[in-house]
C-alpha cells in the first residue's frame, strides 16, 4: 500500500543535545516563570532519574547540564519551541508571530489573514513522532473569531467548515494544504533552521513526513451475549448493551434557571417521549429506568468557585444519602464552541475534575449546540450512552461535548 504524508515537518537530524541549566526539585522549590520540571538521569545510566526544575538560561543555584534528545521527549519538544521562536525573533518572519500557551498546548501561531470577523491562522506544535522516531512540528489551520464578531456564515467560510458557496466543504482537506503551501512558501526560510547548540543547527525539512500505512478492518462493536454489528446505535437497539448497569440509576441535572425549559426538553427526549422514532428511552434502549422518582435537580446560582464547588458538595450529598444508586451528573454549559479562550470552559474543567476527584461522571449538554429542537432530536442518542457508561467513575474517558 502507498505511503501517506502526514501534516508533520519533520527535522532531519534524528538525534541530538542541547545545554540546559538544572536543579533537584525539593519540597518547599518555588516554581518560578520559566522554570519546568522534568524526570531527568542523575548520571550515564538513563534509567536512575529524579525530578530536576528546569532552566534554559542560567540561573542562581542552576548547574549546567547537557540534554540529550531522547532523555525527556518533553523537555526536548518544549526546547524546539523555544529555539524556534528564538529564531523567528532573530530572524523576523513575512506573518505576524505569537506563542499561545493553554494546559498543555504550546504552540507558535502564525496570522496569515486577517479581518472583522477574526485571524486565519497556520500554527507549528513541536511534536514526537513514534512510529518513525522523528521529531518535528506539527503544521495545521485553525480560525480565531473575534469574541465581538457574529457567528454567521462568513465565519465558517473563513474556518473552512463551509465552501465559499456557504455549502458544505467537501475539500475541507485540500483547502486547509493550500494555506499551508502558501505559509510554507513565504516563511519557510526564516524557519527552517533552528540552533540546537553553538555548534549544530538543526534543519526542518519542507515537506511533510512520509510514513507507510495499513487498512484496519472494520469496526465491530460487541453487545449483550456477544453479538456484534457495525453500527453502535443499531447494536444497542437489537440486542442490548454488552454489560448493564447493576445498581439503580439517579440522574442529577444541573443548570441556570434561564436553562429550565432546555433541561426539561432533555429529560422528556432522554425518557424517549419527545421524539421515539430516533431514540426509544432509556429504559428501551439500556434497560436503566429514568422517570421523575430518580432525577433531582441542582439550579446554578453563580460561576465562583465556592458556588461550583456547593454544586459538588450537593451531588455528593445525593451519594451519600443513597449509596445504593450510581448517581449520574447532567451539567448543561453554555459554552461557544468556535471560541477557543471562553471562561465557560473553565467551569467544564473545574467540575470535571471535582467529579472526578470524588468518583462521580459528569456528562456535560452544550446549549449552544443543541438548543434548538430538531438538533436535540437528532443527538440525544450519542448523549446518552455517555450517561450510561461504566467507566470506574472516570467520565474524562469519555468527554463529550454535546
Amino acid at each position: 500500500m502507498a505511503n501517506i504524508r502526514l501534516n508533520i515537518l519533520p527535522i532531519r537530524e534524528n538525534s541530538f543535545s542541547f545545554k540546559i541549566y538544572r536543579k533537584l526539585d525539593e519540597e518547599d522549590s518555588n516554581k518560578e516563570e520559566g522554570i519546568y520540571l522534568y524526570q531527568l538521569p542523575e548520571t550515564t545510566d538513563l534509567k536512575l532519574r529524579k525530578r530536576y526544575l528546569v532552566s534554559f538560561a542560567p540561573k542562581d543555584g542552576f548547574a549546567e547540564y547537557t540534554a540529550h534528545s531522547s532523555h525527556a521527549i518533553g523537555l526536548t519538544r518544549h526546547f524546539l519551541t523555544e529555539q524556534l521562536l528564538e529564531s523567528l525573533n532573530s530572524n523576523g518572519c513575512a506573518f505576524p508571530f505569537t506563542l499561545y500557551r493553554k494546559f498543555a498546548i504550546e504552540q507558535v501561531e502564525f496570522t496569515i489573514n486577517e479581518n472583522a470577523r477574526g485571524r486565519q491562522i497556520i500554527f507549528l506544535s513541536s511534536y514526537y513522532f513514534e512510529e518513525l522516531k522523528r521529531f518535528g512540528f506539527i503544521i495545521d489551520f485553525r480560525f480565531s473569531k473575534n469574541p465581538d464578531a457574529p457567528f454567521y456564515k462568513d465565519v465558517q467560510i473563513l474556518s473552512l467548515n463551509l465552501d465559499r458557496n456557504g455549502r458544505s466543504n467537501k475539500n475541507y482537506y485540500s483547502d486547509k494544504y493550500e494555506l499551508i503551501e502558501v505559509f510554507l512558501s513565504k516563511a519557510y526560510d526564516t524557519i527552517k533552521e533552528i540552533k540546537a547548540n553553538e555548534e549544530t543547527n538543526l534543519h526542518i525539512e519542507s515537506e511533510l513526513i512520509e510514513t507507510p500505512v495499513f487498512q484496519l478492518n472494520r469496526k465491530e462493536y460487541i453487545f449483550s451475549n456477544k453479538s456484534t454489528a457495525n453500527s453502535q446505535f443499531q447494536g444497542i437497539r437489537n440486542f442490548g448493551p454488552f454489560q448493564k448497569i447493576e445498581n439503580e440509576a439517579l440522574f442529577v441535572f444541573i443548570f441556570e434557571d434561564r436553562f429550565k425549559s432546555f433541561a426539561n426538553e432533555l429529560y422528556l427526549s432522554l425518557t424517549g417521549k419527545s421524539n421515539p422514532g430516533t431514540f426509544s428511552g432509556f429504559e428501551a434502549m439500556f434497560g436503566v429506568h429514568i422517570g421523575t422518582d430518580n432525577v433531582r435537580q441542582i439550579k446554578i446560582q453563580g460561576y465562583s468557585k465556592d458556588e461550583l464547588l456547593s454544586i459538588v458538595d450537593s451531588v455528593k450529598s445525593f451519594k451519600e444519602s443513597e449509596p445504593q444508586k450510581k448517581v449520574i451528573g447532567i451539567y448543561i454549559e453554555d459554552y461557544s464552541i468556535d471560541s477557543v479562550d471562553s471562561e465557560a470552559s473553565n467551569h467544564y474543567y473545574f467540575l470535571k475534575y471535582h467529579f472526578i476527584k470524588n468518583n462521580l461522571p459528569l456528562q456535560v449538554v452544550n446549549y449552544r449546540k443543541l438548543g434548538e429542537r430538531n438538533s436535540l432530536k437528532w443527538s440525544t442518542s450519542n448523549v446518552a450512552p455517555c450517561n450510561v457508561c461504566e467507566n470506574g467513575g472516570n467520565p474524562m474517558d469519555c468527554k463529550t461535548e454535546q
